[in-house]
């Protein structure tokens, strides 16, 4: 679930050197660009559920919302999804998007109301509550989603996706009390943020569900597969900070452009090429554990699990390559 969410305060780091008009950042992930066929229907059904959870409530806020093609993201990183799995994967983002942009006004600087908001997300998800009428609408989509998205899994699958998906929701904590108290992290401390806020982690775990197949817990828990899962999220996050980079400039947001510039003393140019270089080494290193599949499931002892190590490997290839594609065309990161 890609975002250009980041940090803003009194620190004046948006304003270090112009990044208005900076050419588009050229990235190299080796995959095929794909995206499902049944992208339009779903985009026409992602909307009327978002009217339907209260997310939005007029002509307007529905425009606004479909404008940055939200639906074409869910359909390039779940390319092989149709109908009501596609319907699931468009309406999660769908509903990430909104909820991160809450975090742009008051609420984001506001620690107790965040934390309050979370609690009651993460209190919902470990309850496996279903969604109510009564429940504000964010919350309640949150848990309608969670909801569909649990059912036929093991216990095994929901234990991953709460505790990636807690992870995800409390980062909203941490970047809620940098921005109050000024806060500047490191890029390192940032970078390990991030792997958390972009939300690639839970997005990975309802692939799974909607894909109708789960990858041994063994495999799960390998140091191989754990640092597969490491690069993805790195590369959806680097391609981010460098399409958002101008975006972030313009608000007076963090950037990791901007990091990188004040910690290593790099000019925008340096620190633009810097992002780039951080992403294409993270694919290397992709590409090579990926090549690496065979032998994990020999070294496993688990051969059968061969096809569904194959199909999670293929999610992350897909969100990285589809993150790619939609960021070049949407329009959210254009300033």
């Amino acid at each position: 679930m890609t975002q250009e969410r980041v940090f803003a305060g009194p620190t004046g780091l948006g304003t270090a050197s112009t990044r208005v008009g900076a050419p588009e950042p050229r990235f190299d992930i080796p995959y095929p660009s794909r995206i499902s066929p049944d992208v339009e229907r779903a985009r026409l059904e992602g909307l009327r559920w978002a009217r339907e959870m209260g997310i939005v409530r007029d002509g307007a806020e529905t425009a606004a919302l479909d404008a940055p093609r939200f639906d074409r993201l869910a359909a390039y990183a779940y390319p092989g999804h149709v109908g009501a799995p596609l319907d699931l994967v468009v309406e999660l983002m769908l509903w990430f998007f909104p909820f991160d942009d809450l975090f742009d006004g008051p609420l984001g600087r506001d620690p107790a109301a965040t934390a309050a908001l979370i609690e009651n997300l993460v209190a919902g998800m470990y309850a496996e509550r279903p969604p109510s009428p009564f429940d504000p609408p964010m919350v309640r989509a949150f848990l309608d989603l969670w909801h569909r998205a649990r059912i036929g899994t093991t216990p095994s699958w929901r234990t991953r996706l709460h505790s990636d998906s807690e992870a995800y929701l409390r980062s909203y904590q941490w970047e809620a009390a940098n921005r109050v108290r000024g806060r500047v992290p490191s890029v390192a401390s940032y970078v390990e943020m991030r792997r958390h806020s972009i939300g690639v982690w839970p997005s990975l775990d309802v692939g799974e569900s909607t894909g109708r197949f789960e990858i041994p817990q063994v495999a799960f828990r390998s140091d191989h597969v754990q640092t597969m899962r490491r690069l993805c999220s790195d590369v959806v996050v680097l391609v981010n900070e460098a399409y958002s980079a101008a975006k972030d400039h313009e608000h007076g947001d963090l950037n990791l452009a901007v990091l990188l510039e004040r910690e290593e003393g790099l000019t925008a140019r340096q620190a633009r090429a810097r992002v780039v270089a951080m992403a294409e080494a993270c694919v290397a290193d992709f590409v090579r554990l990926d090549a690496g599949l065979d032998r994990l499931c020999d070294d496993l002892n688990i051969p059968a699990a061969r096809p569904d190590l194959e199909r999670y490997a293929d999610g992350m290839r897909s969100w990285m390559r589809g993150n790619l594609d939609w960021s070049r065309e949407t329009v959210r990161y254009r300033s």
